[in-house]
């Protein structure tokens, strides 16, 4: 903004409001802001109009110093403006687009040539005058053969170069000759000067058509009571004059009234009571984003989310210096009374819902609300020992469920089961053939009624492959945890700032989904962001379990009402 106004000379006028400025100055400053922000695109419309000379070459300096990079659309009515500023110049006359091009383009072909300007030395006679201009004339002509004279005075003569003969290198030899003939044809002194664009457009706006004047005769009216009809009574003669011919045309064929009137406010009043009868098109309610909203499209065997604890980030022999929860302590949070996602959160994470004297006994759905959240009770199963998922009483620190896996770091020798068939294409390609020697993973099911299953050490594409038949329409999403990146070093970003570490990341996990399910892929992200926060949230925040993240998807406006149009 400072380098602006000392280009704007106006570096005193820096703290005076605009209503002080001359108007030359208020010219400069309103062509100046459109250059301001970066503008590409800049629109100018006759900016040096009705300003002052020294105005008008600060406003050209300022627009060739900040032309670089945009595109500069400028309007004038001086052509000297246009030659100075333009690239490429188009003429507008009445209305139309006459040419364009840059200056040299126009000047070349739509220009006469250039001017050559010769003061005549002062002659004794008339006579003396006419033979000198006769002998200038066929001087010139000789070298310049299609040169022409176009005006004369007692001083000077003025001719016509065409632009043609400078290609062909007659104006050098003609200018040599000059020089050295200057006394003999009695020439005190020469000039030469280009074809400038105010005569281009001259040119080129010359008007074609003349206005024809006529004279407006009136005639008389003969006759007595004779007058002319004008103003209101002549529009209500013609209103009534069209009205009796529609009469007429409506006499003598009525089924044309019936046809064009009739008929379509017939097939309107029919559409008017379709439409108005018809159900309203309403935006559909937003959607709550967790794996429960596959509870009902899965019974009775229920939503099945395989599982995979790789360990890799364990493996590793470097030092941890990241305080973020390892992929164990990820997993783990699976198993905790809120289960997968958001759906079934406890109420409070300091357990003060929690209440020694509460039938434990009671398996129902008055004990649920007393620990869950309320969008708990679509999909908790009645019957399911309700201890699983609460602490037992009469301690008010929540407990791992019976089913809570042995989570340990170790690696097992035993060689892995196989927990998917082997499998091979068909000799008509048409499909696989699978062998039975395999044994069912491990499965729990969680308070979201979702099952886990353990499909650790094996091969997860192959298990999501050989499997698909046998989960069809209940298996939406999986998790991969512990693995490593192996291109990311394992002290990548271990000084750096937060912001830096976001780049790379060494320990990830996986989420695998299912495109058969609506929504799948926001689910379980949001499933697996759920679990990553449970493992990093600090011991003061209390229960891990009465923390999560619920996505909802909000449909745009109107959506429904477009879709049923386009239907």
């Amino acid at each position: 903004m400072d380098k602006m106004i000392q280009d704007l000379n106006l570096p005193l006028k820096r703290h005076s409001k605009v209503k002080v400025l001359s108007g030359g100055m208020k010219r400069k400053l309103s062509v100046a802001i459109a250059f301001v922000g970066g503008s590409r695109v800049v629109i100018l419309d006759e900016p040096t109009a009705g300003v002052d000379p020294y105005s008008r070459r600060a406003i050209w300096d300022l627009i060739l110093k900040y032309k670089n990079g945009r595109t500069i659309l400028l309007s004038t009515h001086h052509m000297d403006e246009a030659d100075v500023l333009g690239d490429r110049i188009a003429i507008i006359s009445n209305g139309q687009l006459r040419c364009c091009g840059t200056p040299l383009f126009l000047k070349n072909n739509l220009g006469d040539g250039y001017h050559l300007y010769i003061v005549k030395q002062q002659a004794e006679s008339s006579f003396d005058n006419e033979k000198n201009e006769n002998l200038v004339t066929a001087f010139i002509t000789k070298h310049v053969s299609t040169a022409y004279l176009v005006s004369e005075s007692k001083r000077e003569l003025h001719y016509i170069l065409p632009i043609n003969e400078l290609r062909k290198g007659s104006f050098e030899k003609l200018f040599d000759a000059l020089e050295s003939n200057l006394s003999s044809l009695g020439i005190a002194s020469y000039g030469i000067k280009n074809t400038t664009l105010e005569e281009v457009f001259l040119k080129v706006a010359e008007k074609s058509q003349r206005d024809v004047h006529c004279d407006q005769t009136t005639l008389g009216l003969d006759g007595a009571g004779s007058y002319k009809v004008e103003g209101k009574m002549l529009l209500l003669q013609q209103f009534s004059t069209i009205l009796l011919k529609r009469f007429y045309c409506t006499k003598r064929n009525w089924k044309g009234l019936f046809s064009q009137i009739l008929l379509p406010a017939f097939f309107v009043s029919i559409a008017m009571s379709v439409a108005l009868t018809a159900p309203k098109v309403e935006d559909l309610p937003p959607l709550v984003l967790s794996t429960s909203q596959y509870y009902n499209y899965t019974q009775p065997k229920g939503n099945v989310i395989p599982y995979s604890r790789n360990k890799l980030d364990l493996e590793c022999n470097c030092e941890r210096w990241s305080k973020d929860a390892n992929s164990e302590e990820v997993f783990a949070t699976l198993f905790l009374p809120s289960g997968v996602g958001a759906t079934c959160v406890l109420i409070s994470p300091f357990n003060n819902s929690f209440d020694e004297k509460m039938n434990f006994s009671a398996r129902n759905y008055d004990l649920l609300s007393a620990f869950f959240e309320p969008s708990c009770e679509s999909v908790f199963v009645p019957g399911v020992p309700f201890d699983n998922f609460v602490p037992q009483s009469p301690t008010n620190i929540p407990h791992m469920s019976n089913f809570m896996p042995n989570i340990t770091t170790l690696q097992s020798t035993e060689p892995p089961k196989r927990y998917y068939p082997n499998c091979h294409c068909s000799d008509d390609k048409t499909g696989y053939v699978c062998e039975d020697y395999y044994t069912d993973p491990p499965s729990v099911k969680v308070v979201t009624s979702d099952i886990l299953l353990d499909i650790s050490r094996q091969n997860e594409h192959e298990y999501f492959l050989y499997t698909t038949g046998m989960y069809r329409l209940r298996r939406y999403g999986a998790f991969s945890f512990g693995l490593v990146r192996d291109y990311v070093p394992p002290n990548f970003g271990q000084n750096a700032p937060p912001l830096f570490r976001k780049v790379a990341v060494r320990n990830v996990a996986k989420v695998w989904y299912n495109n058969k399910g609506y929504h799948s892929m926001p689910t379980y992200v949001n499933s697996l962001n759920n679990a990553i926060l449970r493992a990093n949230l600090p011991k003061s925040k209390g229960y891990a379990a009465a923390y999560g993240i619920t996505v909802i998807n909000h449909p745009m406006t109107d959506t429904s009402y477009l879709l049923s149009k386009d239907q």
